[in-house]
């Protein structure tokens, strides 16, 4: 007779091994560790600050940075005011400033004069003509000839510089100016502890990653070169809100003009004395016999 094949009986792991295979299994990976509650408000408050404040402060880093190189944009911009034929005779600056003034309205005033040793540059006087108008007057050093005006708020850089200043309105341009300026100082300071690492191997801290998510990628392009520039964008804004809640006039005239003018004890130099590549106030004066500024 065949004997009946007997059935294979199928292992059956140990009892303490399958408990801990189902426990693995069954575990959930554990759960990010949550932000703490201030970081995810200075997160918020640094996030819609810097939506708001981006227009203003973008406009201000633009006219900012073309009004840097203002000196060597006119010179292009306004040659047959700034430039002349050289000549080896050059008349006295008092003569120069007798001509502006008999080409400028009755009551006008003379802030200073700004003298090139280039005997190819124009003389240039600075004059107020009213009450808020400055005008430049540009004369042939060599022939005493007035080459011309420019008025301040009318030339390409009193424009981008008023648009730096007050948005082009006024008393409220340049309080929000300052606001924004005040903000941007804010965003700086949030800006840092939110870039701050909280572990010791954090990645993305002192070098932005390459690969990875690309909501990551983004924000560690926005960290990482933030931190390195703090410190310039922190000095940048601190000295330009000094200045924009200080000084409310061209440069170069009225700033000149009112250091002099609190130097009335300073000594005065003869026209002939005048040094070229310098300014000098004339502050409410049509001669030079003037104070040097600078």
């Amino acid at each position: 007779m065949l004997s009946k094949p007997q059935s294979k009986k199928s292992a059956k792991p140990a009892p303490g091994l399958l408990m801990t295979m189902s426990s693995k299994a069954e575990s959930p990976a554990p759960a990010p560790k949550p932000e703490p509650r201030l970081y995810r408000v200075i997160w918020r408050w640094h996030f819609y600050a810097g939506l708001l404040t981006l227009p203003v402060l973008l406009t201000a880093a633009v006219t900012g940075g073309l009004y840097v190189f203002s000196e060597e944009l006119e010179r292009v911009i306004y040659p047959r005011l700034m430039f002349v034929e050289p000549q080896p005779q050059r008349i006295s600056y008092n003569e120069q400033l007798a001509n502006v003034a008999a080409a400028l309205p009755a009551g006008s005033t003379t802030h200073g004069i700004s003298i090139s040793d280039d005997p190819a540059r124009a003389t240039r006087v600075s004059t107020e003509i009213g009450q808020g108008r400055y005008v430049s007057v540009f004369v042939n050093q060599h022939t005493g000839q007035v080459l011309g005006q420019l008025e301040y708020d009318r030339s390409l850089f009193g424009v981008i510089l008023n648009i730096h200043r007050t948005l082009l309105a006024g008393e409220t341009g340049r309080l929000i100016v300052e606001l924004a300026t005040s903000w941007g100082i804010i965003l700086i300071v949030t800006g840092l502890y939110l870039w701050w690492p909280r572990s010791g191997k954090a990645p993305g801290v002192w070098l932005p990653r390459l690969r990875g998510k690309s909501y990551v990628i983004w924000r560690d392009w926005h960290t990482v070169p933030g931190f390195y520039f703090s410190l310039l964008a922190f000095l940048i804004m601190g000295t330009g809100l000094f200045f924009l809640s200080t000084s409310h006039h061209p440069p170069g005239i009225t700033e000149a003009a009112a250091r002099a003018s609190h130097r009335s004890s300073a000594p005065r130099r003869s026209a002939s004395s005048l040094a070229p590549g310098a300014w000098y106030s004339c502050p409410g004066s049509r001669r030079c016999p003037a104070r040097r500024d600078g």
